[in-house]
């Protein structure tokens, strides 16, 4: 089966390029993200830039669950 999905260009430079605007685990750490926080939410994801490494960030609590 195969499946349709309809979305919506997002705008987004190519990731490549997206990967070199930010430094993702350094603000997260500067933001206080580390395994004491018990809910982040991340809204329009996009690259998943900052979402993938606060996962490496909490990833010791989403286990123990």
């Amino acid at each position: 089966m195969t499946w349709k999905l309809k979305y919506r260009e997002s705008g987004m430079p190519d990731e490549a390029l997206w990967d070199t605007f930010f430094r993702p685990v350094k603000i997260l750490q500067q933001l206080g993200v580390d395994q004491k926080v018990r809910t982040l939410v991340d809204i329009g994801c996009g690259y998943g830039t900052f979402l993938i490494p606060a996962g490496g960030l909490l990833v010791l609590i989403l286990i123990r669950k």
